[in-house]
């Protein structure tokens, strides 16, 4: 049996959660990723463990899942993508747009999909994102937007918080 493997990233996109709370049908690159910026925490799951005084083991363990959240940089973007990541206006034209940030926070909820180059694609339905510039700018250093998302439970019944399509 050959191995199948997962490696690299062929492409992130983020789209509109569809009307019907399920995966965004219309997905868009944000930018190129920066090498090896990607992760995505699964983080471990809660355990609730029950115990009577006549047992040493417990007679019942409760699990909660464990969140989901994916990190990455774009070292290369236009202001139109920093508004999608962190909110705020774009205003202007070719040459002369101009961002503004909001005054509040603002809640980004969308459906975002990471594309291995070689094994899977892994779809999210409903994320949150939150978007920042990188601290560490100068001659050896890019300001990169750095995005994080929180996965959400999709507000579609029976669409998983993440599915993984092999290639």
């Amino acid at each position: 049996m050959a191995t199948k493997v997962k490696i690299g990233i062929a492409s992130i996109k983020i789209g509109d959660i569809a009307s019907d709370g399920g995966m965004s049908a219309n997905l868009e690159v944000l930018g190129n990723t920066a090498e090896d910026s990607c992760k995505i925490n699964f983080e471990d799951g809660e355990e609730t463990k029950f115990f009577v005084e006549e047992h040493d083991n417990p007679i019942y363990v409760q699990t909660k899942q464990g969140a989901i959240n994916i990190q990455f940089q774009i070292p290369e973007y236009d202001l139109d993508t920093v508004a999608k990541v962190m909110g705020g206006t774009v205003t202007g034209t070719a040459g002369n747009k101009v961002y503004k940030a909001p005054m509040k926070g603002v809640t980004i909820e969308k459906s975002l999909q990471i594309e291995n180059q070689v094994g899977a694609i892994l779809r999210f339905p409903r994320v949150q994102i939150t978007g920042k510039f990188t601290s560490d700018i100068g001659k050896k250093n890019l300001m990169a937007l750095d995005i994080k998302a929180n996965v959400l439970n999709p507000t579609k019944s029976g669409v998983s918080r993440f599915e993984i399509q092999e290639k």
